[in-house]
């Protein structure tokens, strides 16, 4: 692919078509709010339920290495301490992780469906959650592989240049792609084609996404002065915006692959 393709494919005006808002935008925006607030919640609850959990399990090997300097009777009280924190780890961990899924698929679904003038259905929801559950296995899988075959003091740069970007863009090219299609069989061929066949076709999108992302950070920095609750308040309501015209610009660029 020429960038003289590439440029062409960007003059197609889908960036400027991208802000002509419809009403449908507002009610947007605020499925957004819903699902970030939730989202936070449950970020609270992770930190305040899993995280311990989770941190007694990692100390785990150092408990084991000095049992023998423990007294036998309390052997049995430590099992059942660690038998407990990880039950807890493993129940919380999972019920959050389906909270998020579940809330991810509905509220992003609605948005994308609100974007494309369709009706989201239970079978819509359903097939969200199962295609979020395939694209997290995958993204989760790409983080283990970078954290196994790339260097160390690579990995973090390698995860914030590409697999970041590859995870964001098969999760909104996933959900927009199923909005569009309604069978299973025809939307994962189209889903294949849009989001890997296709994929040279969002390298200037996602390059300009960046930018307008620099620019709403920017802008949002000179608003510090407010109270930082407000402030707060004010920097989600930006970035929710952002995050919606994004949405509409992608979607733009899906359809158009249709």
């Amino acid at each position: 692919m020429k960038l003289t393709q590439l440029w062409t494919w960007f003059k197609n005006r889908l960036f400027f078509k991208s802000f002509r808002f419809k009403s449908n935008f507002i009610v947007m925006t605020a499925l957004d709010m819903v699902y970030y607030l939730i989202l936070f919640g449950l970020i609270i609850l992770t930190g305040r339920y899993v995280a311990p959990n989770f941190a007694f399990l990692m100390q785990a090997g150092t408990i084991v290495q000095n049992l023998q300097n423990i007294p036998f009777e309390q052997l049995g009280v430590m099992a059942d301490q660690v038998k407990s924190n990880f039950l807890s780890f493993i129940f919380l961990a999972v019920l959050l992780l389906l909270i998020w899924l579940a809330s991810y698929s509905f509220f992003k679904g609605m948005i994308w469906a609100k974007l494309f003038e369709k009706k989201f259905t239970y079978k819509h929801f359903l097939k969200l959650c199962m295609m979020n559950v395939i694209v997290t296995a995958v993204f989760l899988l790409l983080l283990s592989l970078t954290a196994k075959l790339i260097k160390d003091e690579n990995q973090a740069i390698f995860s914030l240049l590409v697999i970041i970007p590859l995870g964001i863009h098969l999760f909104h090219t996933s959900n927009a792609v199923m909005l569009l299609e309604s069978g299973l069989k025809q939307y994962f061929r189209k889903f294949m084609r849009v989001s890997f066949r296709k994929i040279v076709y969002f390298i200037i999108p996602f390059l300009i996404m960046a930018v307008m992302l620099l620019l709403v950070v920017i802008v949002v920095t000179y608003f510090q002065f407010l109270p930082q609750k407000v402030y707060f308040v004010v920097y989600l309501l930006f970035f929710i915006a952002y995050s919606c015209w994004a949405k509409q610009y992608i979607g733009h660029i899906v359809k158009k692959m249709f």
